[in-house]
Order: C-alpha cells, then sequence, then structure tokens
C-alpha cells in the first residue's frame, strides 16, 4: 500500500521532469498555493536546480517504493 503512493509520486515528478524538459520550462512552487515557471533561457540557475531536485525525488520515491514492496513481499513469505 505504502509502495504504490511512493510510485505515484515518482510518476508525478517523472511527468514534472518530461514537461519541463519538452518545453523547456519548469513548475515550482512558490509561496502559499502560488505556482512558479521557470525557463531554461531566462532562468537557467533555477530551472537547473529545480529540474535535479525533481531527479532526486524520483529517484528517491523509486528506492523507497521497491524497499516497500520487498519488505511486503518478505512479511507475507515469513
Amino acid at each position: 500500500m505504502i509502495s504504490s503512493f511512493f510510485f505515484a509520486l515518482g510518476a508525478v515528478f517523472i511527468w514534472l521532469l518530461f514537461k519541463g524538459y519538452s518545453t523547456q520550462e519548469i513548475m515550482a512552487r512558490g509561496w502559499g498555493i502560488q505556482v512558479r515557471r521557470y525557463r531554461r533561457s531566462s532562468e537557467p540557475i533555477m530551472y537547473w536546480v529545480t529540474f535535479w531536485t525533481y531527479v532526486v525525488i524520483v529517484i528517491l520515491c523509486a528506492a523507497m517504493g521497491i524497499l516497500m514492496a520487498i519488505k511486503t513481499i518478505a512479511n507475507h513469505a515469513a
């Protein structure tokens, strides 16, 4: 159950990465409910910092999802 949450969260960030890379404009959260968009041409540092932060989040979500799935399978097998 928990592993599916991490996989779904990772899928959301994969979608944000794909959309950000293909349009050269990545969405990031601002203050409150505000959404910021960083363009690669006008704000390259914030664009790439946000991009690589999303990559790290995807890797962590995938690792946690896999570990939780393995733990669930191991508990049912024992």
